[in-house]
């Protein structure tokens, strides 16, 4: 699982190096079943990007998390809303067959969309929406936690979760092990402040 991936030795993930930070997401997503995500932009095309990853962390019975700011693509908007509503929500897919699910990820049109929905309809994706109260701003996170049940993997990033963030921009992300201790301290705190804001506390 995550204790088994050969992570850069260096921890440092750099685009342009042998260490490239959307090969650290596809080998994270591969290996765990929780995946807690602390952004400022997201956008659903970083799924597509990583649906080989994606599909199968989902097959496995994974689960991810996110607190994101407001600023979304229309597409994104309402599938998300449309996931959400729970009670009126029909299409179904089958996680068992991981071959399908991989190629509802891998085309970015109304499948992918479709797709995305679901998941967020099935309790798979779970995106909390958050605005800074008594400011201007918007959230610009970018960290987050994987875990396997057992081990954790923690990664504070200048990546957006977006097509660009992975595929054009030059970015950097750094990785903490919680089999390392000196990164387990670190670890905790990351986790429990997504706790509190995924929380709303």
């Amino acid at each position: 699982m995550l204790r088994d991936i050969n992570w850069a030795e260096d921890r440092d993930y750099r685009t342009g190096s042998d260490d490239e930070p959307l090969q650290f997401y596809i080998d994270a997503l591969c290996n765990s079943n929780t995946f807690d995500l602390l952004l400022g932009y997201f956008s659903s095309s970083a799924i597509n990007v990583l649906s080989l990853g994606f599909a199968n962390f989902i097959h496995s019975g994974g689960k991810m998390r996110a607190v994101i700011n407001d600023v979304l693509s229309q597409e994104d908007r309402d599938a998300i809303k449309r996931g959400q509503d729970k009670d009126s929500f029909m299409t179904i897919y089958d996680f068992e067959d991981i071959k399908e699910l991989k190629s509802s990820l891998d085309e970015y049109g109304k499948h992918f969309f479709e797709c995305f929905a679901w998941l967020i309809a099935n309790d798979r994706i779970d995106i909390k929406i958050v605005k800074p109260k008594h400011r201007k701003g918007i959230a610009h996170y970018k960290s987050g936690v994987f875990s396997d049940g057992k081990d954790f993997v923690s990664f504070k990033s200048s990546c957006n979760f977006t097509y660009y963030g992975f595929l054009e921009n030059l970015e950097e992300l750094d990785v903490r092990v919680s089999w390392e201790t000196q990164d387990l301290k670190k670890i905790n705190k990351q986790s429990t402040n997504f706790e509190r804001l995924f929380s709303e506390k």
